[in-house]
């Protein structure tokens, strides 16, 4: 299914003439430790695409500077990740702001984007809805959600639902099901599946650049300049020994 849902979006995008050679998709922990370069000159002539690069360390970030002039024109690089986390992302190193040519932010998806997108992805997973089901899924999501969840999953959230939804309809098939039985979902497949998911969500991870700086986030929340932390913690700071030529009025 992964294969089949990421050789669609390939083939969006080359259909629109934004990808015209390699794609090569990876996350920040494979960047680290001269992966960044690596990446770099398997997608010579294509796209790197990097998920999450807010979470890329402060090294690989000063890497990106100095690999990317000699690269030019030689591969399209995207950087993706929430707008929040990539504003500060962008603004840590002038020197990569400078080289970013283009910014896109994209409106989260609403409902009626989320249904849409489950009717696709249920037609390359070959399952089926009843027809209530069908007519209601609209429905099942927005009472079943609010609007600050559907923003922090947007997409993720129709994985997860059709998840769900698929262990629901495995739990109450009879053992001698056939045919369509089994691959059809029902309206309380995906209302069970919805309630499951606000309940048993996953814990948010901490963004590993920032694991081991909690002291400093501490002590710059005692100054009142919490909002700062982040930036810190990223460009190295990770214990009050690394405050300890910073107080309070300089740091201001």
């Amino acid at each position: 299914d992964w294969h089949r849902e990421n050789h669609f979006k390939l083939s969006a995008l080359k259909a629109i003439g934004v990808l015209t050679g390699k794609f090569v998709k990876v996350s920040a922990a494979e960047l680290k430790n001269g992966g960044f370069a690596k990446k770099l000159k398997a997608a010579k002539g294509g796209m790197l695409f990097i998920d999450e690069a807010y979470a890329v360390t402060p090294a690989v970030i000063t890497e990106m500077v100095n690999k990317v002039p000699k690269e030019g024109g030689k591969v399209a690089i995207v950087a993706a990740g929430y707008k929040k986390e990539m504003d500060e992302f962008v603004q840590y190193n002038a020197g990569l702001e400078s080289r970013i040519k283009y910014r896109f932010h994209f409106d989260d998806y609403s409902v009626n984007d989320l249904v849409k997108i489950i009717n696709i992805k249920l037609e390359l997973k070959g399952y089926k809805l009843t027809e209530d089901a069908a007519r209601d899924i609209g429905q099942v999501i927005e009472s079943g959600t609010d609007q600050e969840l559907r923003s922090k999953y947007n997409g993720r959230l129709t994985d997860n639902l059709l998840q769900w939804a698929s262990d629901e309809m495995n739990q109450r098939l009879p053992l001698d099901a056939t045919g369509d039985q089994l691959i059809t979902l029902n309206k309380k497949d995906l209302e069970s599946a919805i309630v499951r998911f606000t309940m048993a969500r996953p814990p948010v991870k901490k963004d590993p650049t920032l694991l081991g700086g909690e002291r400093v986030e501490h002590q710059l929340k005692l100054w009142n300049l919490d909002q700062y932390a982040v930036l810190f913690v990223r460009a190295g700071y990770r214990g009050l020994t690394d405050l300890c030529q910073l107080d309070e009025q300089r740091l201001r």
